[in-house]
């Protein structure tokens, strides 16, 4: 079992040195559960982390898909349903709604949210 773990331990460092120092991956919780989750798969079928240089790109792409949805509900979302009352914007996070938003705006646009922030 001391292997297993050795073993578990190493490619976690692995994770966190090419994964979570990377800025362009935003480290939360539901990250944290997803790359957990896909090292220990890779432990138990015997696999070599450095062998699947996919699998970076692979969790950053979950780990947008998540913050995307947790901005989304954050806004829209029933508290009721959610658990929470959304003020992401109110708190003028950097949500995915609004980095949209200034994507898509034109200047006029772009400064109406900026007053509005």
């Amino acid at each position: 079992m001391a292997d297993a773990k050795s073993k578990f331990m190493e490619v976690y460092s692995i994770l966190k040195t090419q994964i979570f120092e990377d800025p362009a991956f935003e480290f939360d919780s539901t990250s944290r559960q997803w790359v957990d989750s896909v090292a220990c798969a890779l432990i138990l079928a015997g696999e070599n982390i450095e062998d699947h240089s996919d699998v970076k790109g692979i969790l950053v792409e979950i780990t947008a898909y998540f913050q995307i949805q947790n901005d989304y509900l954050d806004c829209y979302g029933d508290p009721k349903v959610t658990g929470k009352v959304g003020t992401d914007i109110e708190d003028r996070k950097c949500s995915w709604l609004v980095v949209k938003a200034l994507e898509l705006a034109n200047e006029e646009q772009k400064k109406l949210l900026q007053v509005n922030l």
